[in-house]
């Protein structure tokens, strides 16, 4: 986005554009090769894939450019295509959809404790509240420090049953995160406070989340 005098700021959005994809890859594999949850198998863990075509994949960009975050989120009509999304069973009943699953989150290193991840999911609750989706849904590794942060917006846990990511080895338990409807307002609200200050530096561009 340009200010008034023409310089370039940092922004939000959705991923669109060739290079922008490629950007995100290239985030991605660079969080993941730094992870100590997983360790990569396959490159079809940070690839752009097919889900991110049908999903919505948002990045967060500085002034000059460069991908500083991202995340994805795709909606799920039912349990069977949210195991499918998450590799999981989900171990949840069917009022839990439809549903908004978020996942390959990915921040730039030396961004990392700035709230960009905060400013992902705000956005993703403004669309899930915008969609009338009964839930938000992620698979979370226990003891990732985002945990912390999801349980203070109502984020309730549960073990799945049965894994199969061929993508990943797993190093710790995979959990299944969900925040129902009613709670979508209030963790929303415990958002905008954490993340108020990155609304001006960085605003949403382009084109809004919407069902189709």
């Amino acid at each position: 986005m340009s200010s008034a005098k023409g310089v370039y700021q940092g922004r939000v959005g959705i991923v669109s554009t060739p290079d922008e994809k490629l950007a995100i890859e290239l985030l991605r594999r660079q969080a993941y090769e730094r992870a100590a949850e997983f360790s990569i198998l396959k490159s079809s863990a940070y690839s752009w894939d097919e889900d991110d075509n049908l999903g919505y994949v948002l990045g967060v960009w500085d002034k000059d450019r460069n991908a500083l975050a991202t995340m994805r989120g795709i909606v799920a009509a039912g349990r069977t295509e949210a195991e499918d999304h998450f590799e999981c069973s989900v171990p949840l009943e069917g009022s839990y959809f439809p549903s908004l699953l978020l996942g390959r989150g990915a921040t730039l290193v030396n961004r990392s404790s700035v709230g960009l991840n905060s400013l992902l999911r705000y956005h993703f609750f403004e669309a899930a509240i915008q969609m009338d989706l009964h839930s938000v849904l992620g698979a979370v590794f226990d003891g990732a420090p985002r945990i912390r942060l999801l349980k203070s917006l109502g984020y309730e846990f549960r073990k799945p049953d049965r894994v199969w990511d061929e993508n990943l080895k797993i190093r710790s338990p995979i959990l299944i995160a969900s925040l129902r409807q009613d709670d979508f307002c209030r963790a929303r609200t415990l958002l905008i406070e954490t993340v108020e200050r990155l609304f001006h530096e960085f605003p949403w561009e382009g084109a809004t989340i919407s069902r189709s």
